[in-house]
């Protein structure tokens, strides 16, 4: 490989050997090009420097686990053993929704009929299936196991071991660690604060957070859930196993942001929720004061209690409305300012609760989705179209061989310049070239100084070149000005020794006789 490095003002080009490159992980990739900060080209480059830590430090460790047989298989498969657990789950999904009935169906005998009777008095049979149903309790017998049961099992079964290389090839990978007090102090601090400038802290230790998979984190809990989840899903019937059908959601980068619409916004959509929760307690004790005698104990609808009224507020109350909750057909007795009172109580939880309630959470989520978005779109862009090394525009290195694929793939490839660095660590310093004891003595110091930032080799000839011709192009504007000064000066003289000739002339003519 090779890099390009700005030393004393002059772009030098070093090369390096890099004996693996299969130990940067593309996930890591990925979350580096989508999580740094590009707000402004020194932004990424320092970004860059405080990743770059983070990121060898994952890449020594990879290297410790890629070198043993059985790590390695389970390391380089994980990504394979995800889509085969959730293939998996879909079959399973198939089976019990082609399988599963009622369990009281199944007593009858194969083939039986019911009677049944329709609300006008009709009376229509049903023929029941003749097979057991995977809802029920039984002891597994080899024999005269159903079909459906054995391929539950089988399934099942092969669902549990991929399901376990899942969660062995995620720890393995990500190296899960207990958090430190700094850590829980950042996150609250990150969490619950809103000033932007409270939440600044130390980039280096946001880089390490980033790569860095605590014990009690959720990816970690989702995991330990990923693998009980299918023990329990083969214990019973297939149940836990509509848990791994949101598996799809860890590969598959907009479905991510659909839950990070929901997520990264939890905070606010937490005390909303509690607004929420307030008004409709006092809503309830509206209800529990005035309106509990049009409760019907009947239809599910108690009052008899306050925390029954509550509990059917917040039930009923957003999908029935309180009108169809609190009706009465019969409402004669009531006097008119009771109906005035109902019209209001009525009317005034339609328009906060139902109305101005959920669109304030609507409007929460669906902004973030489309912050989420607009933020994707700009990075991609700012990837497809932007050096991330010097900056420079696509449309600058289309008039060359190979244009902008080839510079930004080969002359200022990112990811070489984090090679040379793990380069520079693994040699002594007493091996280093001039070039590379700079770029060292630079990074001790976290200095960007030696990126090439708003410079390249393939640009510095047509650069010359250009800065030539606008030379030449002065000098002809100058002999172009100096002329027309000389002719301008020379107009002038001439004007001059004309008004001299006339006044000569009229000088001689009064003075003749």
């Amino acid at each position: 490989m090779s890099i390009e490095i700005l030393k004393d003002d002059e772009l030098q080009k070093t090369y390096f050997h890099v004996r693996d490159k299969t130990v940067l992980r593309e996930e890591v990739k990925d979350r580096f090009n989508y999580e740094v900060d590009r707000s402004s080209p020194t932004n990424k480059l320092r970004e860059f420097l405080a990743w770059s830590k983070a990121i060898m430090d994952d890449i020594m460790y990879q290297k410790k686990i890629l070198s043993q047989p059985v790590s390695r298989f389970f390391v380089k498969s994980g990504y394979y053993m995800s889509m085969l657990a959730i293939f998996i789950s879909f079959l399973i999904a198939i089976l019990i929704l082609s399988t599963w009935v009622d369990p009281a169906l199944v007593e009858q005998p194969p083939s039986s009929t019911h009677l049944f009777i329709r609300g006008d008095n009709s009376t229509y049979t049903k023929v029941a299936p003749g097979y057991r149903s995977a809802l029920q309790s039984y002891e597994p017998a080899a024999l005269n196991m159903p079909i459906e049961k054995l391929l539950t099992y089988i399934l099942g079964g092969l669902h549990n071991i991929i399901s376990l290389g899942v969660v062995i090839s995620f720890f393995l990978s990500n190296q899960p660690r207990m958090p430190t007090i700094a850590g829980i102090q950042q996150w609250f601090k990150a969490t619950f604060t809103t000033s932007t400038q409270e939440k600044e802290y130390d980039e280096e230790e946001e880089a390490e957070s980033q790569l860095q998979i605590h014990l009690f984190s959720f990816q970690t809990l989702y995991h330990i859930l990923f693998f009980v989840f299918s023990i329990l899903g083969t214990i019973y019937y297939g149940y836990f196993f509509s848990f791994h059908l949101l598996h799809i959601t860890q590969n598959n980068q907009l479905l991510k942001r659909v839950i990070m619409a929901v997520t990264r916004n939890g905070l606010s959509l937490l005390w909303v929720f509690i607004l929420g929760m307030i008004f409709l307690y006092i809503y309830a004790l509206v209800a529990f004061g005035f309106f509990r005698d049009l409760h019907d104990p009947n239809s599910g609808m108690q009052c008899s209690h306050m925390y029954e009224c509550f509990i059917n507020l917040v039930h009923k109350g957003m999908i029935l409305s309180t009108l169809e909750m609190f009706w009465e057909e019969d409402i004669s007795a009531k006097s008119y300012g009771w109906n005035i009172g109902k019209a209001l109580f009525d009317f005034s939880f339609f328009i906060i609760i139902s109305t101005i309630g959920l669109n304030i959470i609507f409007g929460i989520i669906v902004d973030t989705f489309s912050e989420l978005r607009d933020s994707k779109w700009q990075i991609d862009q700012d990837m497809r179209n932007s050096c991330f090394i010097c900056s420079r525009e696509s449309y600058d290195f289309e008039h060359h061989p190979g244009g902008f694929e080839k510079h930004v793939k080969q002359e200022h490839y990112q990811w070489a310049y984090l090679f040379f660095f793990i380069h520079l660590r693994n040699t002594r310093i007493n091996d280093y070239s001039a070039i590379e004891l700079y770029v060292h003595r630079q990074l001790l110091k976290d200095n960007i100084s030696f990126f090439p930032l708003n410079r390249a080799m393939s640009l510095e000839d047509e650069e010359d070149s250009n800065e030539a011709k606008i030379d030449t192009l002065l000098q002809k504007v100058n002999y172009i000005m100096e002329k027309m000064k000389a002719q301008e000066a020379l107009k002038f003289y001439e004007e001059e020794e004309r008004k001299q000739q006339e006044w000569i002339q009229r000088n001689a003519a009064g003075k003749a006789p």
